[in-house]
């Protein structure tokens, strides 16, 4: 988890920060024993009575042996200081992979979206484009349909108006065959007419 490691992280920073003061302290220690030491010395050379040296001595020893001590911690010290660092460099290594790790992450989810979103806006323009396209077939397909319906109406206004002209047709022709019929039979009931007038005449005068 990266709340853990980050958590592992500070406490280690921590530990590092807290031993770097203990062994400035201590150093500081050792400085001190090393000055009283050099005074202890100092003193020794002019120290008169063989009590009094002998005592310096024995001081002088304890001192060296404190300063040994400190030595030794401090050098465990910097043992440790030298791991933490191993540590925390490490650490800063992990950190840096998983900045650059989420970072990456990041820009794929990113890329991912812009791609997503490139992909929606295209198919809603390709929609768009086929609902444009679809609205212009159905535009011709009307336009065809009413050319068809305009088309169908003239031929059957056409063939009505040819019907109309044929029963005037008829009629007409009807009219002049009954005016025709008539003057036939005037003529020949004329004709009848005439040859029996004739005919009488011709009768009478043989009387």
């Amino acid at each position: 988890d990266g709340s853990d490691q980050t958590g592992g992280k500070t406490r280690l920073q921590h530990r590092y920060d807290g031993l770097l003061e203990v062994i400035q302290r201590m150093e500081r220690s050792i400085n001190r024993d090393r000055n009283d030491l050099s005074f202890q010395k100092d003193r020794i050379n002019t120290t008169s009575g063989q009590l009094e040296a002998e005592i310096r001595k024995a001081k002088l020893q304890m001192i060296e042996e404190r300063i040994s001590s400190k030595e030794a911690k401090l050098a465990d010290m910097k043992k440790t200081k030298d791991d933490l660092e191993k540590r925390l460099q490490k650490e800063k290594e992990k950190e840096a992979a998983r900045e650059a790790k989420k970072k990456e992450a990041e820009a794929v989810a990113q890329a991912e979206s812009e791609i997503k979103d490139k992909i929606a806006d295209e198919m809603r323009e390709a929609k768009q484009g086929r609902a444009e396209e679809l609205d212009k077939l159905l535009q011709a397909a009307d336009a065809i349909n009413e050319s068809k319906t305009s088309t169908k109406k003239e031929a059957e206004q056409e063939v009505e108006g040819d019907q109309e002209l044929t029963i005037t047709e008829f009629v007409t022709d009807q009219i002049e065959d009954i005016v025709d019929t008539a003057r036939a039979v005037a003529g020949i009931v004329g004709r009848k007419i005439e040859k029996a007038v004739d005919d009488l005449g011709t009768k009478v005068e043989e009387e």
